[in-house]
């Protein structure tokens, strides 16, 4: 009888492992890596070797270059991109950079602190982040009036992030760190509802989050994905969910939280409203939320008092918010709001919230480089005056030294982040080795899931893009000598070379392209324009629809280009 039981008691194990076995393999989607913070490719790679072949200069061509319009391929495409910016920047608050965004100590520094409208997501140049088109615009005024540059601004975000969030970022060790002269909070019309990874929220939902870490069984955020059940990591199902199935079961433990944990069951035991809900309910002072999230404000007024602290409603739609009880409750606890006159300007178009032109693309609908010029405009414009009253900016000159830095020829941002660079004086070298990409081990690079190494929906076609930090607009009539090798079997004109800008009112913006030649040393003096940003190099070879929709990049095709090397050198 005990042998019967013993034998009936390992069958069921042996058949409940199975079935996950089989749940695991078979009916669920493999979810994506997740990357550390700063993580690098172990693989060494190198610039190609320039044969010794007969040099040729660049011609101009008539080629023009638009997005792709099919919705498949922008789909895919912010997805390479969220990914390459959670390589390259971290997963927030802290942001990395190619030029580090740190204190400076002989500058005013301004701490701006957001969800995805700081952090940048699905941006192919984060030069149109809005926190850096206020930086632009600050130094331009600066610059104009006092011949040098005088603040310093360092951004804080992450996306899907609430106000609640911004507070608790702002610990002793982070404010001691930064000692910003102000803070400006990027505040957002879903900002008062909850992240749900909020202290007073994650331990029961399980989705407690560390710096610069990925949010707990999620690839989409706290919103849009459950993390772990309503009783929290102190239940037996939290335990044996976090310690034995998500390691060994990644997909059974995500379709098990997904069906049977929401933080919507947590706003029907309170008797509260979904986020959408409760953005538009009349009584919405009166929810347990919003009373977190005023708890939030009284917190945030209250760290380093000495601090001014700023809000600017970074909208997407023209409205009169100053009736509404966040905007009354930030201005009752000494926030000091920013105006949104240059957005508002544009926003009053006709149809502005669903027009196309003011979006990133047909797939995202943050705002693109149009709006966020408005934005940072709006916020310098304040920020100057602010500091300029009180006489901050008269003490500062009189303090230091009047240097103008003229280091202006530096490299800002660029794509894929596997290139190798290098940079000596006046001189930027680029190169890309295709053989890194066939020779990798896949669990080292991260866009191995769906096999996109390249941009490819801005242009349409594959690229690489380098972006200049926008002083090089101070570099106007001046000459850069570019000689590029492109190593490919492919015949007839099938690269370019692509000059783009951005333009006053945050358009990107292109000149004309050049065609270069493969297996030969192309060469180009080019003339840096007005609003000139950077480049990108293109391969027309094939489009994105064929990588996307008829090849379905499988394991036997990439998105990829071939191996090149290209330098810049300023003269």
């Amino acid at each position: 009888m005990r042998k019967t039981s013993l034998y009936i008691f390992l069958s069921i194990i042996l058949f409940f492992f199975m079935t996950l076995f089989t749940i695991e393999k078979y009916l669920i989607e493999p979810p994506q890596p997740v990357y550390g913070y700063g993580s690098q490719p172990t693989s060494k790679f190198t610039a190609i070797k320039v044969k010794n072949e007969t040099d040729t200069t660049m011609k101009l061509s008539n080629k023009k270059f638009i997005p792709s319009d099919i919705l498949q391929v922008w789909t895919q495409e912010n997805i390479f991109l969220d990914s390459s910016l959670y390589f390259i920047q971290g997963y927030g608050p802290d942001l990395k950079s190619q030029v580090p965004l740190k204190r400076n100590k002989n500058m005013i520094n301004l701490v701006v602190i957001g969800d995805s409208f700081v952090y940048g997501e699905a941006i192919e140049n984060t030069e149109i982040r809005w926190e850096r088109m206020l930086q632009y615009y600050l130094d331009k005024e600066t610059e104009t009036k006092h011949g040098k540059k005088i603040f310093n601004v360092i951004p804080i975000g992450r996306g899907a992030s609430s106000f609640n969030n911004y507070i608790e970022w702002l610990t002793d060790d982070r404010i001691n760190r930064l000692d910003p002269d102000a803070i400006i909070f990027s505040y957002v019309g879903n900002d008062n509802y909850p992240s749900f990874t909020e202290k007073s929220f994650c331990r029961e939902l399980n989705t407690c989050t560390k710096d610069n870490e990925p949010l707990l069984y999620s690839d989409c955020g706290p919103r849009c994905d459950l993390a772990s059940c309503l009783l929290g990591e102190s239940s037996l199902f939290g335990k044996i969910a976090r310690k034995f199935l998500n390691p060994y079961f990644p997909n059974t433990t995500k379709f098990i939280l997904e069906r049977y944990c929401d933080p919507d069951k947590l706003n029907q035991r309170y008797g509260l409203y979904s986020e959408s809900g409760f953005k538009y309910d009349k009584n919405i002072t009166k929810h347990p939320y919003y009373k977190i999230f005023k708890d939030s404000i009284i917190k945030g007024s209250k760290i380093r008092k000495e601090i001014p602290k700023f809000i600017y409603f970074a909208k997407d739609e023209y409205y009169e918010n100053s009736k509404w009880p966040e905007f009354i409750d930030f201005s009752n606890y000494n926030y000091k709001i920013i105006p949104g006159i240059e957005f508002n300007k544009l926003a009053k178009e006709y149809n502005f919230k669903n027009n196309p032109k003011y979006r990133l693309n047909i797939d995202d609908k943050h705002p693109n480089g149009v709006v966020t010029s408005k934005y940072g405009k709006d916020v310098a414009n304040y920020i100057y005056s602010y500091f300029s009253d009180n006489g901050s900016i008269k003490k500062y000159l009189s303090i230091t030294q009047n240097e103008i830095d003229n280091n202006y020829f530096t490299v800002s941002n660029y794509l894929p982040n596997t290139l190798v660079t290098s940079t000596n004086l006046d001189t930027i070298i680029f190169s890309h080795d295709n053989n890194f990409i066939n020779n990798f081990s896949g669990n080292e690079y991260p866009y191995e899931p769906n096999n996109q190494y390249f941009p490819c929906a801005r242009v349409n076609y594959p690229h690489s893009r380098m972006v200049f930090s926008r002083d090089i607009e101070k570099l106007r009539g001046r000459t850069i000598n570019i000689e590029a090798f492109i190593e490919s079997t492919q015949n007839g004109d099938k690269f370019f070379l692509q000059p783009f800008g951005i333009d006053n009112d945050g358009n990107e913006i292109y000149y004309d392209n050049y065609i270069i030649n493969q297996n030969k040393k192309s060469k180009l003096d080019f003339i840096i324009p007005d609003n000139f940003s950077g480049f990108m190099l293109i391969d027309t070879s094939n489009d994105c629809k064929y990588y996307f929709i008829k090849n379905g990049l499988n394991n036997n095709e990439r998105m990829n280009l071939p191996s090149f090397t290209i330098k810049y050198k300023l003269i």
